[in-house]
């Protein structure tokens, strides 16, 4: 039995050694180029987040020059020219020697044998955008021959190169595995700590909420936590951080990221490789809500489905924590960068439960008294606050601790309207904060919303000013009103318990009730339904359709614990912005869920034909709307969304505006100085969706031009000089609502 058990150990370590070896040589060359010579920094690292994927290269700082050398890396051959208004813009893919294949994107333009290429290309297609690919012997290239100069063109938030290698299977593996390096001697930086609630019995702090915590810096490689959790049930643990390169401002995701809870490996993720068709699984490892919205790099360290986890996180570490020990739990979250400069972050919580004190409150003419019996507290954390939606307190006041279980609060010198007090348990561990007011006149009235985590919704309330109440929750199920408690998570915020989506089947209203001398209602409509994968679905609200054939976004497998329906709502909301004018036809309101995006595909449709109407998204992060990608429907527009959000339906009659014309209509030019043509278009609504709304008449032949997006340019090089005389140019530009601008005329070449 032994000699068994040595054996298999034996041969385990053998199987470890060998994948290390293979792993070492599908990724290691020590002889790579440098692909230019823009600079030897980055803008962005292999597996960060971008919208409903992952960086799947790096982005090469190019300083906001066009025209940097971009060199081949290795012998090899053109396989792929590609050129294109959006994506990776002007792109050129080379076979290597050694089976990986390397991608460069965004490029300015192609060396001289390439443009050739691909003008005749686009000659033939009579089009800009072309996908070619080449064998092995039709274009042959050498390790450092320039391949093409650094551009904007694409997709693209400003100049770089984004450069890629692809391993045999075509699969992107992390540039840095290679000989590369880059100056990188900056630790990752922490900035907080994140407790989930995951189910309904999980409690956090004595509340159903998700916890946020600020993080104390000891050195450069190590922050702790310095509150003890309560935690109780199921949760997950999240960690916003973000990586920092030595002379560069911007925030990188990281390389490596480890969760320990006593010493015992809970998750863990490394960025080296990962599929394409892995790009929508990034937010089951990525807060979605708070990047799309915040631009938080926050790191999911658990399992939120039971969806195979991406290529960059082990499996066996993929999981959701509970205990229901009572005791405490250290727990270690370690980050590193690909240089290997390494953060630990140490915190405690503790799986009890803890109660909800109560204290008596009581004044007299020289200031406030609060007692307790509760020998469980040690300590109490007083502040003082106004009544109305804000998170302004006041701690500069003269607190007495006149006994074990008594304060005396000395009247302030300010104006305030309640006590806001926490109690600090012998454990260590933090209560829920409770709020007191003397007053009970404030005007009763606030916001119904709705929030969401995997496993299911919450529903929040609002007040405007303190109430000093216990409103209850109203939920009309089936035309049957049903009543649940409400807590009171901050001064002016109230939340219900986690609603599982079968439980809100048939909800068509959710209510505000204040049950005291005289019952005060405030309610909001909501159109409701269940999304199961693999079903159909369908959901209407006046003209608004929702609905999705089932087709699921990434392979999702569920387990028996495991929520897989969705709750799917519409709510009307207020203008997001009203200091925008805005042409709404109809909204805006809350396609739901908002936090968390969607496992199947759907479409949003407005029963209307009108081109100039289009559906439009409110971006929260940059304060405005932004067009969808619509499509006709049999019964109206509309457009296919991954999340919910706020929605709108807006009129845009404007026409698209050119500027900054060469030709001028009417001007002369000298035949041997005029060299191209180029404008400036703009659409501030619905904008223009690509070089196919935009058309350029020379002499009546019409024109194959570049348009780059980013910099909102038309450009259309001669070939050669012009004619003597007159010479007719016509424009014409259509956005994304069939609104036209012409313009038409006649310059001359002396």
């Amino acid at each position: 039995m032994l000699n068994q058990k040595i054996i298999k150990t034996i041969t385990t370590y053998k199987i470890k050694i060998l994948l290390i070896s293979l792993f070492s040589f599908i990724f290691s060359n020590d002889d790579y180029q440098w692909p230019t010579n823009a600079s030897n920094t980055l803008t962005g690292v292999f597996g960060d987040i971008r919208p409903f994927r992952y960086h799947t290269g790096i982005d090469i700082r190019t300083y906001g020059v066009n025209g940097h050398d971009v060199y081949a890396i290795q012998d090899g051959y053109i396989s792929r020219i590609l050129v294109s208004t959006s994506g990776y813009g002007k792109t050129i893919y080379i076979k290597m020697n050694d089976g990986n294949t390397s991608v460069y994107a965004h490029l300015d333009r192609f060396n001289e044998k390439l443009e050739s290429i691909k003008e005749r290309l686009q000659s033939e297609c009579k089009c800009y955008t072309i996908d070619k690919t080449f064998s092995e012997n039709q274009i042959p290239i050498l390790k450092g021959d320039i391949i093409g100069y650094t551009g904007d063109t694409g997709g693209i938030s400003g100049p770089h190169l984004h450069f890629e290698i692809r391993n045999k299977n075509g699969k992107p593996f992390n540039p840095l595995l290679t000989n590369y390096k880059i100056k990188d001697t900056i630790h990752p930086i922490p900035e907080k700590i994140i407790f989930t609630n995951l189910n309904k019995d999980s409690y956090i702090n004595g509340i159903p909420e998700e916890l946020e915590l600020n993080l104390r810096k000891i050195s450069d490689e190590k922050y702790v936590c310095d509150d003890i959790i309560s935690i109780v049930g199921e949760f997950g643990v999240s960690l916003e951080v973000y990586d920092k390169i030595n002379s560069q401002p911007f925030n990188f995701g990281v390389y490596n990221i480890r969760l320990d809870i006593d010493k015992e490996k809970k998750y863990e993720a490394k960025y080296n490789y990962i599929g394409f068709e892995e790009g929508p699984k990034i937010y089951n490892e990525r807060d979605y809500c708070k990047h799309t919205n915040e631009r938080r790099k926050v790191y999911t360290l658990y399992r939120k489905n039971s969806t195979s986890p991406s290529s960059f996180i082990k499996e066996k570490y993929y999981n959701r924590l509970n205990f229901k020990d009572s005791l405490y739990h250290k727990g270690k979250i370690t980050v590193s960068d690909y240089n290997k400069n390494e953060v630990e972050i140490d915190f405690t919580f503790l799986s009890d439960k803890i109660r909800n004190s109560q204290f008596d409150i009581t004044k007299n003419k020289y200031g406030i008294i609060i007692e307790y019996n509760d020998d469980t507290i040690k300590d109490l954390n007083i502040q003082l606050a106004d009544k109305f939606n804000n998170e302004v307190k006041y701690t500069n006041m003269a607190i007495e601790r006149i006994s074990e279980s008594k304060y005396f609060i000395k009247n302030p010198k300010f104006k305030f309207d309640v006590i806001c007090i926490q109690p600090v348990y012998n454990t260590g561990a933090l209560g829920a904060t409770q709020f007191y007011s003397f007053n009970d006149n404030a005007k009763l009235d606030g916001e119904i919303s709705l929030s969401s985590n995997e496993k299911g919704v919450f529903f929040e309330f609002t007040e405007k000013e303190f109430s000093n109440k216990a409103p209850v929750l109203g939920l009309l199920l089936n035309d049957v009103l049903y009543k649940y408690p409400l807590n009171r998570i901050k001064k002016n915020k109230l939340v219900s318990e986690l609603f599982y989506p079968l439980e809100l089947r048939g909800l068509t209203k959710a209510s505000i009730f204040y049950l005291d001398s005289s019952i005060y209602q405030l309610s909001s409509e909501i159109y409701s339904n269940i999304s199961i994968p693999e079903l159909p679905f369908f959901l209407n609200k006046d003209l608004i359709e929702i609905k999705s054939d089932g087709n699921k976004l990434y392979d999702i497998s569920f387990s028996k614990e495991d929520i897989t329906e969705t709750f799917i709502y519409i709510k009307d909301i207020n203008d997001p912005n009203p200091k925008i004018k805005t042409e709404y036809y109809y909204g805006p309101f809350i396609m739901g869920p908002e936090d968390i995006t969607l496992k199947s595909k759907f479409d949003i449709i407005y029963k209307n034909r009108n081109p100039q109407l289009g559906i439009y998204k409110y971006d929260k992060h940059n304060e405005k709307w932004k067009f969808l990608d619509n499509k006709s429907y049999d019964n109206g527009i509309g457009a296919s969304i991954k999340a919910g959000g706020v929605f709108a339906v807006i009129k845009d009659t404007n026409a698209p505006v050119i500027t900054r014309v060469i030709p001028k209509i009417g001007s002369t030019y000298r035949h041997d100085h005029f060299e191209y043509i180029q404008f400036y278009i703009e659409d501030e609504m619905s904008g223009i969706y690509n070089e196919k709304n935009i058309k350029v008449f020379l002499d009546e032949e019409e024109l194959i031009f570049e348009y780059n997006p980013y910099r909102k340019v038309v450009f259309y090089k001669l070939n050669k000089n012009l004619d003597k005389g007159s010479h007719t140019i016509r424009i014409e530009a259509e956005d994304n609502s069939k609104n036209t601008k012409l313009i038409d005329g006649t310059f001359y070449i002396k």
